[in-house]
């Protein structure tokens, strides 16, 4: 039985690489920001319960 030569894994990017691919891609941001929101009360955005 022969065994099957294989291929060297590539090592993986440099977290701290600052040209790393990918880094501050727009497209691979895995938590992009919310849309600001405007501040409202809470409590206006809460059904208020029957006799209050």
């Amino acid at each position: 039985m022969s065994t099957t030569p294989v291929p060297p894994v590539p090592p993986l990017p440099d977290p701290t690489d600052p040209d790393r691919p990918g880094r501050d891609d727009p497209d691979t941001t895995p938590y992009p920001d919310p849309e600001p929101q405007p501040d409202e009360d809470p409590d206006e955005q809460l059904p208020r319960p029957e006799g209050v």
